[in-house]
C-alpha cells in the first residue's frame, strides 16, 4: 500500500473510532453500533443469551467481566424489554438506556494507527497521555469497525486487581458495582 493510501487508512480508522466515541457520549445505540464491528455483536448476543439461559455452574466459569455484563441484564433490563432481543439490539439498548457509560469515551481518543490489510490498531490517548493500550479495528465489508473486545482481556486484568487491592471476593465486589448502578 503506497503512503496516501496508507493515510486514508488511517483516517479512516480514526473516523470510526470519534463517530463511535460521539454516538456514546450522546447515548445513541443505533448510531455507535455502526461503528463496532461483528465481534462485539456477536459479545453482546452471547451474554444475553447467558443472561437468560446460563446456570450457575456456566456463570461461576465466566471472567468478571462477563459475570458483570451478565448479572447486570436482569438488574437493569425490564423482563418485558428483554423478549426477542438480539446482541445487535441488546447492544443499541444498552448505549441508550445509558448501561454503557459516557465515562468509557469521555477523555480517550485515538493516538498513533497502523493498519496492516484489514486490521488495524490505535493506541489510546487517556487523559492526553499516551497509554499501553490498543484499541483494535477490523475491516468489514469495506468499512473500519472497532472492535471492544480486544480490550477485554485488559480490562478483566484491571478489574482483578481492584479487587484484589480492595481485598474483597469478586462476588462482593460484583454486588458493590450493581448496587452503585441501582441505588
Amino acid at each position: 500500500m503506497d503512503a496516501s493510501a496508507q493515510k486514508a487508512e488511517e483516517k479512516a480508522v480514526k473516523a470510526t473510532f470519534s463517530n463511535y466515541r460521539k454516538a456514546i457520549l450522546e447515548s445513541n445505540g443505533q448510531e455507535a453500533v455502526r461503528w463496532v464491528d461483528s465481534k462485539t455483536v456477536a459479545y453482546y448476543d452471547k451474554m444475553l443469551g447467558t443472561a437468560l439461559q446460563a446456570d450457575s455452574s456456566e456463570l461461576a466459569k465466566l471472567s468478571i467481566m462477563d459475570k458483570l455484563t451478565v448479572f447486570t441484564v436482569p438488574h437493569k433490563i425490564p423482563k418485558d424489554d428483554l423478549s426477542g432481543l438480539n446482541g445487535k439490539q441488546f447492544f443499541v439498548y444498552s448505549i441508550d438506556k445509558g448501561m454503557v457509560g459516557k465515562t468509557t469515551v469521555a477523555n480517550i481518543d485515538l493516538g498513533e494507527v497502523k493498519v496492516e490489510g484489514t486490521f488495524a490498531n490505535g493506541q489510546i490517548i487517556a487523559h492526553g497521555q499516551k497509554s499501553p493500550l490498543f484499541f483494535q479495528f477490523n475491516k468489514e465489508e469495506g468499512n473500519w469497525k472497532l472492535d471492544l473486545t480486544s480490550l477485554f482481556p485488559a480490562t478483566n486484568a484491571g478489574l482483578k486487581k481492584a479487587i484484589s487491592d480492595q481485598g474483597i471476593t469478586e462476588h462482593h465486589f460484583i454486588f458493590q458495582v450493581l448496587e452503585a448502578a441501582s441505588g
